[in-house]
């Protein structure tokens, strides 16, 4: 609780203004790393200082965007979602005591508030289990021509991002919601609460877990094509101009990265597969007086 009203003070940030400051950095640094590791790691040499912020405030603006999205998914699952306090043990210990076979005098009422909670909770989820027909539904009409299209073209907009997140977000917040509901009436309504059902929850929690890093790691280099260089910037036409000037036998090639000093371009010929780096100017033209 301290930490949000930390945040909602603002006092969190003016503490730390100059960190915030050097996040973009940081980020920036990190991916171009990665870029250039995965070129070569002799590749690290044309590191660009300059380049920094302008990688970090992009990848960033698209995390915010992302992020913003998950947070608007975990507020709709708390709404959706009953206060398990009540059945905790915190708030109604009277509660627990019957259900682990204790007798009290006033155990009808107390039998009539589990049932009362128990119709509660288990409406709240299957009106979130219900939203997965909805979901699926909206999926293949509206987010999968969008994802089908882009990943052909291994492109992929900001707002084709958001809507990769938002399917998914949903997906996952009605699996959740819906394994939460079964383990809910389990482990209360039936009282069989055991290390099985314990590991269970865990192991689908994992593959929850599992299931988003896999998609960072599969949606990685497509953020990689789509925001490498615009597709209509005309300017594209003197690298081509310059790679095959360069290279008169060229088969295939490709840019591989860019800062903004270097050019560095996967080339193929009869020579084999090589990287030619190319100063970051070719890309403008020479102005005559």
């Amino acid at each position: 609780m301290k930490f949000f009203e930390q945040e909602l003070n603002f006092t969190l940030l003016k503490e730390n203004t100059k960190a915030l400051i050097v996040v973009p950095t940081v980020v920036g640094g990190i991916w171009q790393m990665m870029e250039l590791l995965s070129i070569g790691t002799s590749f690290l040499r044309f590191f660009s200082i300059t380049q920094l912020v302008s990688d970090g405030l992009l990848i960033l603006f698209i995390l915010s965007l992302c992020g913003f999205i998950c947070w608007l998914l975990y507020l709709s699952y708390l709404i959706l979602s009953y206060d398990n306090s009540m059945l905790d043990g915190t708030k109604f210990p009277e509660i627990v005591a019957i259900l682990n076979g204790d007798k009290t005098e006033n155990k009808i009422f107390y039998v009539s508030r589990i049932r009362q909670t128990l119709r509660v909770k288990i409406y709240s989820y299957l009106k979130l289990a219900a939203l997965i027909g909805l979901i699926i539904f909206a999926f293949y009409c509206l987010i999968w021509p969008i994802m089908s299209r882009n990943i052909s073209g291994k492109t992929l907009t900001a707002i084709d991002y958001v809507v990769w997140v938002t399917g998914l977000g949903l997906i996952s917040v009605a699996f959740i919601g819906t394994i939460n509901a079964v383990f809910f009436i389990q482990g209360w309504a039936l009282n069989v609460i055991n290390d099985y059902v314990v590991v269970i929850k865990e192991t689908l929690k994992c593959l929850v877990l599992g299931g988003i890093v896999g998609f960072v790691i599969f949606i990685a280099p497509i953020f990689h094509e789509s925001f490498l260089l615009p597709t209509d910037l005309k300017n594209n036409d003197y690298i081509i101009q310059q790679v095959h000037a360069r290279n008169p036998k060229v088969e295939t090639w490709y840019v591989e990265y860019f800062n903004d000093k270097y050019i560095f371009i996967n080339v193929t010929d009869s020579i084999g597969n090589r990287i030619e780096v190319m100063r970051f100017d070719i890309i403008f033209p020479v102005e005559k007086p």
